[in-house]
């Protein structure tokens, strides 16, 4: 689903087109493929991407104090975009979710195989098991695919191949 007000470059892939007329919405379709002299080819298959970190993946330190950012080995990842972050506990745990990503990203394997066994280790062990202490201290907030990824994405040290 894309949401688009007066852009029409996306008319011609469109398999349902609907217009807010009066505020309610109407099927448009037909007439939106009319103005399309002829459908594009559609784009070919997206490449996956897989992260990689140029200093190591060994992350020491996470550390967050609002839910504005979180600071992952001294580099300060800005979260003001990322909805729906809690507190600064949301945005420590999605931190050390990052932290245990790059253990697990070995500049091969593409960002959605790492964020489906995380989401299974997630599944099995717990948030605790993204805690770097042997003994976790009950403040941990289980994060989100979509949080984790944007995190990821908004982490510089960070690139993919």
């Amino acid at each position: 689903v894309i949401v688009v007000g007066g852009v029409a470059a996306y008319l011609g892939v469109a398999d349902r087109v609907v217009a807010m007329m009066d505020w309610r919405p109407s099927d448009v379709t037909g007439a939106a493929h009319a103005l399309v002299p002829e459908r594009p080819d559609p784009p070919g298959p997206l490449r996956d991407r897989a992260p990689r970190v140029f200093r190591g993946a060994r992350v020491d330190r996470v550390r967050a104090r609002d839910t504005r950012a979180v600071e992952v080995d001294r580099e300060e990842i800005v979260l003001t975009a990322v909805e729906q972050v809690l507190d600064g506990a949301h945005a420590a745990t999605l931190g050390h979710a990052v932290r245990f990503l790059l253990e697990l990203a070995n500049g091969e394997r593409p960002l959605g195989v790492l964020l489906d066994a995380l989401d299974a280790i997630l599944d099995d062990e717990g948030v605790e098991a993204l805690s770097p202490w042997t003994r976790p201290g009950g403040s941990l907030v289980r994060p989100r695919r979509h949080e984790i990824a944007a995190t990821l994405n908004r982490y510089r040290s960070a690139h993919t191949r």
